[in-house]
C-alpha cells in the first residue's frame, strides 16, 4: 500500500486506507518513499570515494614508513661480506643488546667496530662531527648557522686533517679501518638511517678527520668554547667597585678547596660606603666607574637582585652545572686484594645516549686481549673501562681551558696587530657555511697568534680566544694506548700526553693499587693565571 504525506481529499480520486491483507504481507507488501535527488547520490559517491582513497592513502604510507624505517634498522644475524678484513670477525650480543666484537687483529676489529657504529648510531656520529666542525646548517637549514658560525670561528677540520697526518703509524692504521668500517656498515643498510628521511637528506660518506671532529665535539661539550665566564668575571672587576666585585667573584670556600693546601681567605662584605642599594635608584651605576651604556642592563639586574641576591647571581652565571662521580678502592678495602673502580660520567640525558657500551677483544704477540667498557660512537677505541689489568674512569675537571686575548692593533695599519716578536698581519681565512634550503653565507676568520678573533667587549676592544682544542696537539689519539697498558705508571705517563678534554682520572690495578690525576692537556701560562681577559 502506499501513505501519502498529506491529508486525503474528498473526490473520486481519493485514496482509502486499506488494511493489507494476509497475501499481501506474504507478498511484496511495502512503503514507498520518495527518491533521493541526483544531487545527493552523487555526494555520497564522491565521498565514498574520497574516504576509500584517503584510507588507501593512509594504508599505502603506513606500509611505506613501515618499510623504509625496517630497511634502516641494523643487522643482527647472519653474515656479511667486509672488505679488507684479514680474518673473520665475530659480533655476539649479550641479552641487553651489547657487543662484544672478536677478531685475530686490533684493526679488524676496528672496522668491525665501525662497521656496528654506523648501522646503529651514524645519525648521532654525524650531528657531532658536523657541530665541531660547524657544518650543522647544510643539513639541517638556517636554524643553525649562528652555532655554526660559533664553531667555524676554530677552523676545526682543517686542524682535524693535520691531527691525523701527525697520527702514529698505528693509530692511522685504526683511523683507516675503522672509517672503511663506518662506510661499509652504512652502504649495508637498505635504507639511511630514519632521521635523513625527516629531513630529506643523503648522509656523507665517513673521512679519518671525521673521528677527530668527533673527539673535538667533546670539547665542546665539556670545556667553554667562548671563554663567557671569563668575559663575564672581566666585565665584573670593569665596572663595579673593586671590593664589590671581590666579594661577587670570591671563590667558594670549602667545597672547592683543594685536597692540599688550605681554604681561600673569606672576602668581605662591602659596607653602605662602597655600595648601598638603599639609597640609591634603581639602575643608577655605581659612582666609582664608568659605565658605558651596553652594560647598564648588567648594573641593573644586580641592582634589583640587591646584596643577598648577588653572590646567588654570581654563583650561577654559569648556565649549568653538571657534576660526574668516580672513585677507586684499594685492595685494602675489598675481599680479593684488586682495586675496585666506580665511575658514572654525567652529560646530557639524550637518544640514543652518548656512550656505546661494548667489549672489543683481539690476539696480539704478547697474548689476547679484551677490553671491555664504553665507546664513543666515531672513534675506534674504548673511551672508559677495563683491561682486565687496570680499569679507569672519568670525571670532567671544571677547570679554565681558554683565554680571551685582547688585541693591540697596529697604529700604522688596520690589518695588523701587536705580539711580542713585533707587528704581525691577520690571516683571513673564508669559511664556506653550506645552508640547506638557502644561499650559502661566507666566514671571514681572522686568525691571530693566539687564535682567531672572537668578539669585542664593552669598551670596542678586539679580543682573540685561545682553545686547548685549537693548539697543536691539543687533540690526538693517545688514549688508545689504554687499552694495552698494562701498569699504573704506563697509564699516567700516557695520561699526560692525551689529547682529549681534561678529564679527572682514577684508575686502579688487579694487585690492589690507585691512582689519580688529570688526564689531557692544560694550558701553560706565564706571567698570568687566565681569570681575566689579558
Amino acid at each position: 500500500g502506499t501513505i501519502s504525506p498529506s491529508a486525503p481529499r474528498a473526490g473520486p480520486n481519493v485514496s482509502k486506507p486499506i488494511q493489507p491483507s494476509d497475501h499481501d504481507m506474504n507478498n511484496a507488501s511495502h512503503v514507498i518513499l520518495p527518491r533521493p535527488s541526483r544531487f545527493w547520490r552523487r555526494l555520497r559517491l564522491t565521498l565514498g570515494i574520497i574516504v576509500s582513497i584517503i584510507l588507501v592513502g593512509i594504508v599505502a604510507a603506513g606500509l611505506w614508513i613501515h618499510h623504509e624505517l625496517s630497511a634502516s634498522l641494523p643487522q643482527l644475524d647472519g653474515t656479511r661480506v667486509l672488505p679488507g678484513l684479514s680474518s673473520t670477525v665475530r659480533v655476539q650480543r649479550d641479552g641487553l643488546g651489547i657487543p662484544t666484537i672478536s677478531g685475530n687483529t686490533r684493526v679488524d676489529v676496528a672496522r668491525a667496530t665501525g662497521f656496528v657504529h654506523a648501522q646503529e648510531r651514524f645519525f648521532q656520529m654525524d650531528l657531532s662531527r658536523r657541530q665541531a666542525a660547524g657544518e650543522l646548517s647544510a643539513l639541517i637549514g638556517r636554524q643553525t648557522v649562528a652555532a655554526d658560525k660559533t664553531a667555524r670561528l676554530h677552523r676545526l677540520r682543517a686542524r682535524a686533517r693535520l691531527v691525523v697526518g701527525a697520527a702514529s703509524t698505528e693509530e692511522r692504521a685504526l683511523l683507516m679501518a675503522y672509517t672503511d668500517g663506518v662506510n661499509a656498515g652504512l652502504q649495508s643498510l637498505a635504507k639511511p638511517p630514519f632521521e635523513y628521511l625527516l629531513l630529506r637528506a643523503n648522509p656523507v660518506p665517513w673521512r679519518p678527520e671525521d673521528s677527530v671532529l668527533v673527539l673535538a665535539s667533546m670539547f665542546f661539550s665539556l670545556q667553554e668554547s667562548t671563554a663567557g665566564r671569563e668575559s663575564r668575571v672581566g666585565l665584573t672587576e670593569d665596572v663595579l667597585p673593586p671590593a664589590l666585585a671581590a666579594f661577587l667573584l670570591a671563590p667558594a670556600r670549602e667545597w672547592e678547596a683543594p685536597n692540599i693546601g688550605g681554604t681561600s681567605p673569606p672576602v668581605a662584605l662591602p659596607g653602605p660606603d662602597i655600595v648601598d642599594f638603599r639609597t640609591r635608584p634603581p639602575g643608577s651605576p655605581p659612582q666609582s666607574r664608568v659605565v658605558p651604556d651596553d652594560v647598564g642592563p648588567v648594573v641593573d639586574k644586580l641592582a634589583v637582585l640587591g646584596v643577598g641576591g648577588l653572590a646567588q647571581a654570581a654563583e650561577h652565571w654559569d648556565d649549568e652545572y653538571r657534576g660526574s662521580n668516580n672513585w677507586a678502592l684499594s685492595g685494602a678495602h675489598t675481599a680479593n686484594g684488586a682495586a675496585l673502580v666506580a665511575d658514572d660520567m654525567h652529560l646530557r640525558i639524550a637518544v640514543p645516549n652518548t656512550w656505546y657500551r661494548a667489549s672489543l677483544e683481539w690476539k696480539a704477540a704478547d697474548g689476547p686481549h679484551r677490553i671491555t667498557g664504553v665507546t664513543l660512537p666515531g672513534v675506534p677505541n674504548v673511551v672508559v673501562g677495563s683491561n682486565g689489568t687496570l680499569a679507569w674512569g672519568f670525571t670532567n675537571v671544571s677547570g679554565d681551558f681558554s683565554d680571551l686575548v685582547i688585541i693591540e692593533p697596529d697604529p700604522a695599519s688596520p690589518d695588523r696587530y701587536l705580539t711580542p716578536s713585533g707587528p704581525q698581519a691577520y690571516e683571513h681565512h673564508s669559511e664556506r657555511i653550506t645552508v640547506s634550503g638557502s644561499a650559502d653565507e661566507v666566514l671571514d676568520v681572522k686568525e691571530t697568534v693566539w687564535g682567531p678573533v672572537i668578539d669585542t667587549d664593552h669598551r670596542g676592544r678586539t679580543r682573540a680566544i685561545c682553545w686547548v682544542p685549537a693548539r697543536p696537539d691539543g687533540v690526538n689519539f693517545r688514549l688508545l694506548g689504554f687499552e694495552t697498558a698494562t701498569t699504573i705508571e704506563e697509564l699516567l705517563s700516557l695520561a699526560h700526553s692525551a689529547g682529549i678534554p681534561a678529564q679527572n682520572l682514577v684508575v686502579g690495578d688487579r694487585g690492589g693499587r690507585i691512582a689519580w690525576t688529570i688526564v689531557g692537556r692544560i694550558p701553560r701560562r706565564v706571567g698570568l693565571d687566565g681569570r681575566l681577559p689579558a
